[in-house]
């Protein structure tokens, strides 16, 4: 949810970005509406091999995160010397 607050933060207004929990046999439908402009998916490789191959079927953009942290993302109470 760190990033969808991100996203607010910036600016971004109601429903520009949402977070969504889906089952493997509706992700195809989602990422291929015509509403859904992009991707971002974290989890692991395989979920990102897949929605990967789904992604550019339907010619979407995509951001995958597989198996690791974003070091990217710093929140206000991270202890950096043990983030490090």
């Amino acid at each position: 949810m760190t990033i969808e607050k991100a996203f607010y933060d910036a600016g971004f207004t109601n429903g520009e970005y949402i977070n969504l929990f889906s089952s493997t046999k509706s992700t195809e439908s989602i990422i291929g509406h015509k509403y859904v402009r992009g991707v971002s998916f974290c989890g692991s490789t395989n979920g990102g091999r897949a929605i990967g191959a789904l992604a550019g079927k339907h010619l979407k953009k995509v951001v995958c995160e597989l198996g690791g942290s974003d070091p990217a993302i710093v929140c206000e109470d991270a202890e950096i010397d043990n983030a490090v």
